[in-house]
């Protein structure tokens, strides 16, 4: 183990002298590359229209162990991690709860809204987005946020991409093509009205 130290040592302090005796240009130093272009990534929520499920009773419901552990030691700091973590196990073989069914509790929309979730394992959490769309919002409002910045940076040079995802059911389609055809100006979905608006800048620009 010494040995294999001191070899180790030897080379980290040969190495920085490895091209003293080189010839000129025998080593030639990669070219610098240039800054690379600012990346802005930017995460919003729609939330879509129509029926929800009932709102489940969650009196007789147990957050995960990991977030009763920490509310009971915030509560009680001068408990030690093994003492809190035998008050919960005990609290929790007593009560005979259930997991947390997975659901929504609140959303707050607008810029920088946030929405908070609760689902087993996980318990309750909070995700903060950039901007959060409520069950209101047109095809008009989700373009002008999300699918007009983007369009008017391509027209500028700038390549841009917008990426619906979600689950099943979710609403992607709709929220990037709009209803099944005939489709009204006011239904149509962000790939329509994306399209529209760089091809429409381009003929201004030859115009001009």
């Amino acid at each position: 183990a010494d040995q294999r130290g001191s070899m180790r040592n030897l080379f980290l302090e040969l190495w920085p002298l490895r091209r003293v005796f080189a010839p000129p240009g025998l080593f030639s130093e990669p070219p610098e590359e240039a800054e690379a272009p600012p990346i802005r990534l930017q995460a919003m929520m729609r939330f879509r229209p129509g029926k929800h499920g009932p709102v489940v009773d969650t009196t007789n419901m147990a957050l995960p162990f990991h977030q009763r552990l920490n509310i009971l030691k915030s509560e009680q700091p001068e408990l030690s991690h093994v003492q809190a973590m035998q008050i919960v196990m005990k609290e929790q073989a007593e009560s005979g709860k259930s997991e947390l069914p997975a659901q929504i509790l609140g959303v707050t929309p607008g810029p920088n809204g946030s929405a908070l979730t609760m689902s087993p394992g996980t318990g309750l959490r909070t995700f903060n987005l950039d901007h959060v769309f409520p069950s209101t919002t047109t095809q008009a409002d989700i373009f002008a946020s999300t699918g007009l910045p983007t369009a008017w940076e391509f027209l500028n040079g700038t390549n841009g991409a917008v990426i619906v995802y979600g689950q099943t059911g979710s609403g992607k389609t709709h929220t990037m093509f709009g209803p099944p055809p005939p489709v009204q100006p006011a239904q149509r979905g962000l790939a329509g009205n994306v399209a529209d608006f760089i091809l429409n800048g381009v003929e201004e620009r030859r115009r001009t």
